[in-house]
């Protein structure tokens, strides 16, 4: 590798390890990602015709040749390896690269399992969020999880549903989905996740005071196609407004060091399409690499930099008034099984 790209890499992987996120820029073939783009129109197309044909109002269909979740805002189509060349071709692109494939390996070490890649497209519907929250609730994924992920049209600045960050939160204590509540969803559940009431998530001083401090630089992240991007999925995220009818199409790749295991038990994908990837994406895609020794990559810092809250600060706080919440959810929740009057006052009231 040349002096030039091993200094592009280190700036790039430096630039990741501080913010939590990066866009590498203009390292695909165009004409290459514009393949790919046709191709997933393709894909869309045929799931579309496959839900009119099987006449199935569900969000989840499982019945065509493609996994897809559909809902008024997004379509996403799952387990696209072997499904488009060009697109796997992209991806044996960004880990094979000297200068990305440096990057791949500052993050995680010499291997990586990839759990399931998948294509989000706008629908374009108008699409605002809740309260405090973005249209995709601020979150967090899996220990050790980062995600590759490529836009295959503009993803332009502004509310255009582009994925959501907020900048250097990958050190924060705790994911906002479970220990805080900004808006809507707010879970009281973990397993299985079970919703409270929406409206109790406007009674929450020390809440309102962490997003306003440690929210403050909240990004989209804005790329167009030659691009790719890489957050760590330990940094806060969601989803910005689509608030003018855009349709963006993101292709993400949630990976992961293998040391590290994933959430659950992914069904391995099938050996017909494995069999079609070129070498290096196909390593990661069969998930049999022997796991990292080293404890030396981004991944390892950034979770050890994770201190617990303590009560000299606003996650502390804003965590315990969440408990609090939740046990008031509970109540409530009792409360409304038991008077019918009381149900229909509460929905009244969130209905404004």
């Amino acid at each position: 590798m040349s002096a030039s790209a091993d200094s592009v890499a280190q700036s790039v992987t430096g630039d990741l390890e501080r913010d939590g996120f990066v866009v590498v820029k203009s390292v695909l073939d165009k004409a290459l990602v514009e393949q790919a783009r046709r191709d997933l129109e393709a894909i869309y197309a045929k799931d579309l015709e496959e839900r009119s044909l099987r006449n199935l109002d569900e969000q989840t269909f499982t019945h065509g040749s493609t996994k897809s979740i559909l809902n008024k805002t997004t379509h996403l189509v799952l387990g696209l390896p072997g499904k488009s060349k060009a697109l796997d071709d992209c991806y044996e692109k960004i880990l094979t690269d000297p200068m990305t494939g440096q990057i791949i390996r500052a993050i995680a070490g010499e291997h990586i399992k990839i759990r399931d890649v998948n294509c989000r497209y706008m629908t374009g519907t108008y699409d605002g969020g809740d309260f405090l929250n973005p249209p995709h609730e601020w979150h967090r994924d899996s220990p050790g999880e980062f995600c590759i992920a490529i836009p295959l049209n503009d993803v332009a600045e502004g509310d255009n549903g582009a994925t959501a960050v907020i900048p250097g939160s990958h050190r924060y204590p705790w994911c906002p989905r479970w220990n805080a509540m900004f808006g809507a969803p707010f879970y009281i559940n973990r397993y299985p996740p079970k919703r409270g009431p929406s409206f109790l998530t406007r009674f929450n001083p020390f809440n309102r005071l962490l997003h306003k401090h440690r929210t403050k630089g909240s990004t989209g992240i804005y790329a167009k196609p030659g691009d790719f991007y890489i957050f760590l999925n330990d940094t806060w995220h969601g989803r910005v407004a689509n608030l003018h009818g855009a349709r963006a199409m993101i292709v993400m790749a949630g990976a992961f060091p293998t040391e590290f295991a994933f959430p659950d038990n992914p069904d391995p994908f099938p050996a017909e399409m494995v069999n079609r990837l070129p070498p290096k994406y196909r390593k990661a895609v069969s998930r049999d690499a022997p796991a990292n020794s080293g404890t030396d990559t981004m991944t390892h810092r950034v979770l050890k930099s994770q201190r617990p809250d303590r009560p000299t600060d606003l996650f502390w706080w804003a965590r315990k008034e969440k408990e609090a919440m939740v046990q008031l959810s509970h109540a409530t929740l009792w409360c409304v099984q038991r008077v019918p009057r009381l149900h229909s006052l509460i929905r009244q009231h969130a209905a404004r």
